[in-house]
């Protein structure tokens, strides 16, 4: 399984659209076992979801979504993941423990976007 996270330097990005990149892994066996980052060159949800897609990207986790990019995303069958913080390979052993299986998402996307400048959906 692959998953997709938002990336601001080691942490989970507050944010999906704005985050500086998106780091791939792959999960096999109970571990990460490969991982690729992809700069954010501030394309469109439909773009993101076809790269997704076309990686075989099952779940995307960020801190908050909006609207917009979590219709995307759930049209294309990849869950987001949101409300989620901390260090990038915390995260992704936190993922691979099952913490997050069943998560749903805070309706805190407005506060992020108020404070982040560069969000708008």
């Amino acid at each position: 399984m692959k998953i997709a996270i938002a990336v601001d330097q080691d942490s989970v990005a507050s944010g999906f659209g704005c985050a500086p990149f998106y780091r791939i892994v792959e999960i096999e066996g109970g571990r990460a076992t490969d991982a690729l980052i992809i700069p954010n060159p501030g394309i469109h949800h439909e773009f993101w979801a076809d790269l997704f897609v076309r990686n075989s990207i099952a779940f995307v986790i960020a801190g908050s979504m909006g609207p917009t990019a979590r219709s995307v995303l759930l049209g294309a069958g990849i869950q987001p993941v949101l409300g989620v913080r901390g260090q990038v390979d915390d995260v992704i052993r936190r993922f691979i423990a099952g913490e997050f299986r069943g998560h749903r998402p805070p309706g805190d996307h407005e506060a992020h976007v108020a404070t982040c400048g560069e969000c708008s959906g």
